[in-house]
């Protein structure tokens, strides 16, 4: 039986990957280095803590004091492009509803920041939904290493058998399924392309959770 259910938070809980998208064009473009297709495709699922250092790596600039640079300019950028784009993944309220009344424990368990999980839930509520929360500031290594899917096990108390993750992106099931977990992934338009030949399943909406759980 199904007790828990962990939740990625982009592309999974919200629409967010435009945002991420539109903030490491306008920071490359800002430096007079624009992204090509490839790399913005590359920028989806991942973290910019990731893909900065490989982006300016590429074009030869090894200088750490950049990199980090370039990765605080971008967080600014993702952060006042935010509320203005990013929306409620369709369905989320009613689904998190439904398994809060069913007496499932919800989680999160994401790569990116504790503030912008904050800013979630300040902006669409659902603050008092989740039993534990973990963030990429909690783990020392990011998808597809399991790290942050094994803290997140450990803080619900609750045997990975018992447990189902929940990701739109094939870097996600890995992660998953290297904890341990089931795994449901739920493509969404930037990830449908994605290989999700190792999940448990592949729905087509966050809907069909609850026919699984």
């Amino acid at each position: 039986m199904i007790k828990a259910i962990l939740f990625d938070f982009d592309g999974v809980l919200v629409d967010s990957e435009l945002v991420n998208i539109k903030a490491g064009v306008k920071t490359f473009e800002d430096r007079g280095m624009p992204l090509t297709d490839e790399e913005r495709a590359y920028v989806i699922g991942k973290s910019s803590v990731d893909y900065v250092p490989h982006f300016l790596k590429t074009r030869s600039i090894i200088d750490p004091d950049i990199h980090h640079s370039a990765i605080e300019e971008l967080r600014r950028n993702y952060d006042a492009m935010w509320e203005d784009i990013v929306t409620l993944t369709p369905g989320v309220g009613k689904v998190l509803s439904s398994l809060k009344t069913r007496g499932k424990k919800l989680a999160i368990a994401t790569t990116n920041r504790h503030s912008t999980i904050d800013r979630f839930f300040n902006t669409f509520g659902f603050i008092d939904v989740f039993d534990v929360v973990v963030t990429g500031e909690d783990v020392k290594r990011r998808k597809p290493d399991p790290e942050v899917y094994i803290l997140a096990i450990q803080k619900l108390g609750i045997a990975p058998s018992e447990c189902v993750v929940v990701e739109d992106t094939a870097i996600g099931i890995a992660a998953g399924k290297a904890a341990g977990l089931q795994c449901i992934a739920v493509p969404n338009v930037y990830t449908r392309d994605n290989d999700f030949s190792s999940a448990d399943h592949v729905i087509g909406s966050l809907e069909g959770l609850l026919e699984l759980v």
